[in-house]
């Protein structure tokens, strides 16, 4: 029942989105910022649904995932994501991470969720946040040597 725990919970097992084919209260989803327009959305939702109460497994095997070489999921790069789902987006340097963080800190915010549960929560995004530091870097990084070469004058032949 603890927000905060369900939410340390979520970051920690997480691997695939398979909760998002279960069932899920539409009344609770219509509250939500629904699922995004940006890589690993689906993440962000089911971190943002679990501030919203509890999940329930069911322990038989109704749901059977499929993976095979020539599958999207194994082939897709950053880029080729970002493309999918903004293809203006083509050639700019992905920053899901830090968009990952933002959403997590933005749905912490609107949550239904006492003031005290928010704060505990922004201290595990913010604990994320440095767990992740790396990548944060590395994409920040990134956009700085894109936007300094598309400032850079260009040389004549």
């Amino acid at each position: 029942p603890d927000p905060a725990r369900r939410y340390r919970e979520f970051l920690a097992r997480l691997r695939l989105c398979n909760a998002l084919y279960g069932l899920m209260r539409s009344d609770v989803v219509r509250r939500t910022g629904k699922l995004g327009d940006f890589p690993g959305s689906d993440i962000v939702f089911l971190g943002e649904l679990s501030l919203y109460g509890t999940f329930v497994e069911v322990p038989e095997y109704l749901f059977r995932r499929r993976f095979d070489k020539e599958s999207e999921v194994h082939n897709a790069t950053a880029e080729n994501w970002q493309e999918f789902f903004e293809p203006s987006l083509k050639g700019k340097v992905s920053m899901r991470t830090w968009r990952h963080q933002m959403e997590y800190f933005v749905a912490n915010s609107q949550a239904p969720i006492s003031i005290v549960d928010k704060a505990r929560i922004a201290g595990i995004i913010a604990r994320n946040c440095i767990s992740v530091r790396g990548n944060l870097v590395r994409e920040l990084v990134a956009a700085v040597r894109q936007r300094a070469a598309a400032a850079a004058p260009r040389k004549r032949d």
